[in-house]
């Protein structure tokens, strides 16, 4: 699975995905996967998320935001939870198929 479709796997809005597609292209060049997924990690456990305010992809991307600390929610919804639990199981994963620690 190229670092695209691992993200767009990990990313809870399934929305414009030619778009994410392309602002992945450009804005993640040389950036690990497991940052963006750590990232995706980081904002499903986040006030915003909990709250329903997700960006859309291309959205998330264009901003950088993998690299925010983003205030943590105080109480985290289900889905939330989901998200996250399944953007850590891709980062293992990752790690996994690069013999990373």
């Amino acid at each position: 699975m190229n670092g695209f479709e691992t993200f767009w796997q990990a990313y809870p809005q399934k929305q414009g995905r030619d778009k994410a597609e392309e602002s992945w292209r450009k804005k993640t060049k040389g950036v690990p996967i497991e940052a963006i997924l750590a990232g995706i990690t980081k904002w499903a456990a986040s006030q915003k998320w909990a709250e329903g305010f997700i960006p859309l992809p291309a959205t998330w991307l264009n901003q950088g935001r993998w690299k925010d600390d983003p205030e943590q929610a105080r109480q985290i919804s289900s889905s939330a939870h989901k998200t996250a639990l399944a953007a850590k199981r891709l980062i293992e994963r990752k790690e996994g198929e690069s013999g990373g620690g």
